[in-house]
């Protein structure tokens, strides 16, 4: 993933989530864990700029974390969705039976 584009990423998950600068560098960290998410389960070696907003979503959700439980949350379903909807991109496996 080009800096540039991990960046602009990073940059929108610390505006929706009102982080500080100071947390920066966790959220760099989920969003490459994000962004390898969904090349891996694409088969890409690139994340479309049409795909950039989903990973923001999915390293936002990977932030899902209560303290009262002291746990993560599962990924909501929207985030599933969203990781069904990515094999419709050109380009995605098309996996037969």
């Amino acid at each position: 993933m080009a800096s540039e584009q991990e960046n602009r990423i990073v940059a929108e998950v610390m505006d929706n989530m009102k982080m500080a600068e100071t947390e920066e560098s966790a959220a760099r960290r989920y969003v490459r864990r994000a962004v390898d998410k969904i090349l891996i389960y694409c088969c890409r070696e690139d994340l479309p700029e049409r795909l950039e907003g989903t990973a923001a979503q999915i390293a936002e959700d990977m932030f899902c974390w209560s303290p009262q439980e002291k746990k993560h949350h599962p990924l909501p379903v929207e985030t599933q969705r969203f990781l069904t909807a990515i094999q419709a991109l050109p380009g995605a496996p098309r996996w037969t039976s």
